[in-house]
């Protein structure tokens, strides 16, 4: 029997609600300093954001989210900050992510842009697997995948997602290549589709107001 959309992931952790804060810069920066950045924020405010948490609340209110552009090169200007339900480090409530945000806003001047979410926006990575000189996938490659199941209308930008957490005191990075897309809730099976086909063992998309699921590929 064919796999379906539905038997290529399992579900997850997920939590009944969404954050999606996009931040942008007064000058440009390079990826890399961005990441650096936003790693010396969670060491500075790691036990401020924890004491925000409460007991029921995330371990240390991890930083997530997508740095807007392609390459290491030093034109990037806007970084949408996001959650990643995780059973070892706590998930962000809505008032965490505002305070997070805020305290970036206040510290580093950068500006808060507001937009129009849509139903669905999912962060997905390009690079095939984890090894990295693995095949990453072109936003033309992704484009085709995508028109091939006749989904011409999602939104893709190129990203670069990353993962930031405080871990005894240090900062624990990872970052890839990727994409935000963004569409209706109609084409979120297609984009499971495109993302088993490119190799992506893990998303989280966000189902905007409603909630935030991990899918894990089945094994």
């Amino acid at each position: 029997m064919a796999e379906t959309s539905e038997t290529l992931y399992a579900l997850g952790l997920s939590v009944e609600y969404t954050s999606s804060i996009r931040l942008e810069l007064n000058e440009p920066e390079s990826r890399d300093h961005m990441i650096h950045l936003l790693g010396q924020k969670i060491i500075e405010h790691a036990n401020d954001w924890a004491e925000l948490a409460g007991e029921d609340g995330a371990t240390n209110v991890p930083i997530i989210g997508a740095i807007i552009g392609e390459g290491s090169s030093k034109d990037r200007r806007q970084v949408v900050l996001g959650i990643d339900p995780s059973r070892s480090f706590g998930t962000p409530n809505p008032a965490q992510c505002e305070a997070v945000a805020q305290t970036i806003i206040d510290e580093e001047g950068w500006r808060r842009v507001d937009e129009a979410l849509p139903e669905l926006r999912v962060p997905l990575g390009a690079r095939r697997g984890y090894e990295l000189d693995a095949k990453v996938y072109s936003l033309a490659e992704e484009r085709r995948l995508f028109a091939a199941k006749g989904k011409t209308a999602l939104k893709l930008v190129q990203a670069d997602l990353f993962s930031l957490r405080a871990i005894s005191g240090k900062v624990s990075a990872y970052h890839e290549p990727g994409f935000l897309v963004d569409g209706s809730t109609n084409a979120f099976a297609a984009i499971l589709e495109v993302a088993h086909e490119t190799g992506q063992d893990r998303l989280v998309p966000g189902f905007t107001g409603k909630s935030t699921q991990v899918y894990q590929e089945a094994k």
